[in-house]
């Protein structure tokens, strides 16, 4: 029984290598930039588009977990801002909340924050989920100052 059971993990194998050898693989530049042309996301129609691409496309998703894991952050709430700030606009994260609440776009749910999640969890092991989802809506709750802040600014260096 388990000859057979080798004999067949041995041709799977072989035909998997056969695929990867064809598959036209994406070199390191063209894989950041699939990544880097959605990046910000500064809409809610970006942001479901992006979910769909990660959610249907598994070496979509490994890409973007590659690409947010390069972040890095001081303490966990660093890292969680550094992502966020990597992945929305202000102007994007003012029409999102992490729940959704008073007709804003929730995140909470999303497979992109799960991602996140799952990427912040592995360098800082010590993160409860609560203090992740309380460092999300703090840097979403804010994101109307910090666009205002962000246009004042613009506006001054303009005149």
């Amino acid at each position: 029984m388990f000859g057979s059971i080798n004999l067949n993990l041995k041709n799977i194998n072989s035909r998997l290598e056969k695929l990867e050898k064809n598959a036209p693989a994406l070199n390191e530049e063209e894989e950041d930039t699939v990544i880097q042309d959605n990046l910000p996301l500064r809409t809610i129609e970006e942001i479901n588009s992006f979910e769909n691409l990660v959610k249907t496309n598994r070496e979509a998703a490994i890409l973007f977990r590659k690409y947010i894991s390069n972040t890095g952050g001081n303490c966990p709430k660093d890292n969680v801002v550094r992502l966020l700030r990597k992945i929305f606009t202000n102007e994007c994260a003012m029409k999102c909340s992490w729940m959704g609440h008073r007709n804003n776009f929730g995140v909470s749910k999303l497979t992109i924050m799960s991602i996140v999640n799952a990427v912040v969890l592995s360098a800082f092991p010590q993160l409860k989920e609560q203090e992740f989802e309380t460092f999300c809506g703090e840097w979403l709750r804010f994101a109307k100052q910090r666009f205002t802040r962000e246009t004042k600014g613009a506006a001054a260096r303009n005149n």
